[in-house]
């Protein structure tokens, strides 16, 4: 979407501020200077996971990834740094967006002898994948791993079928600055609990429209 509109700025001589879009897309041919943005991107995001991947023993990848913007940018990150640390990516999938049924999925990652499950998968398709990984057995034999996975309203749906997962992670409400800590007590104060990481980040893009204001 931000992609999209980006391309409608000057023509509305308007400017965009972006909380959620990742995709690298947004530096690179759907840059504007018109355009704001204030999360890393996609491949800033998986670059973490490179030194992890470089020690563990494992040399067999399994990608899955939601087939838009975003996902796509991060999968293509994933396999950037997996043949970087000299890792065979053996199978690379795509799901639709908003998909419920993930079997199919899990059994060709299953079927293709990765070792390691990179995902890019949030909200409710992370859920949806967690959970049926879970029930596939998936899980259990394999390295599980995800970018912008380790949501707090992700983990409480998924409770303990998410144990062991790896992940980065770029805000959590405990963070104890004083900024943080008044925004929570905020937030709780209205919502009855803390802030997730996509709502502290609309949160900041508009703060940062204020402050510009």
């Amino acid at each position: 979407v931000v992609l999209a509109l980006t391309g409608q700025l000057k023509r509305w001589d308007a400017v965009l501020f972006s909380g959620l879009a990742k995709s690298d897309r947004i530096i690179a041919e759907g840059c504007s200077a018109r355009l704001f943005h204030v999360l890393p991107t996609d491949s800033m995001d998986v670059a973490a996971f490179k030194p992890w991947l470089q020690k563990r023993p494992e040399t067999k990848i399994g990608i899955i990834a939601a087939d838009f913007a975003w996902g796509q940018s991060a999968s293509a990150s994933f396999a950037a740094i997996a043949k970087d640390a000299n890792r065979d990516v053996v199978a690379r999938i795509l799901t639709p967006l908003g998909n419920k049924d993930f079997g199919p999925y899990i059994q060709q990652l299953m079927s293709s002898g990765a070792q390691i499950v990179l995902t890019a998968l949030s909200g409710q398709d992370g859920i949806n994948f967690v959970n049926q990984a879970a029930s596939y057995g998936l899980s259990s034999g394999h390295v599980m791993a995800g970018v912008a996975l380790l949501q707090q309203p992700t983990i409480d749906a998924t409770g303990v079928n998410m144990a062991g997962y790896f992940g980065e992670l770029d805000y959590t409400w405990q963070i104890s600055t004083p900024e943080n800590v008044a925004f929570v007590a905020k937030w709780k104060e209205k919502f009855g609990r803390p802030p997730s990481r996509n709502e502290a980040q609309g949160y900041i893009a508009l703060r940062l429209i204020l402050l510009g204001a």
